[in-house]
């Protein structure tokens, strides 16, 4: 009497938020692998004259293989 409704709904959200929580997941290893490829290349920060900075490019966007920001 519309029980399996019910259960075959929590089980289609259960699966539906487990997916959420691995896309999220998923993204938050890439930016961490952004991050450590940038710390290790030495291409994190930008220095100019005597000032340094990070810009927003290099903390969502891996070097280009030409050396190029």
């Amino acid at each position: 009497m519309g029980v399996s409704t019910i259960i075959d709904l929590i089980t289609v959200q259960k699966r539906l938020s487990t997916a959420m929580v691995t896309e999220v997941d998923s993204h938050l290893d890439y930016a961490n692998a952004v991050i450590r490829l940038r710390f290790e290349t030495g291409t994190l920060i930008v220095k100019e004259k005597d000032q340094y900075r990070v810009e927003m490019k290099r903390l969502i966007h891996i070097p280009e293989a030409n050396g190029a920001t």
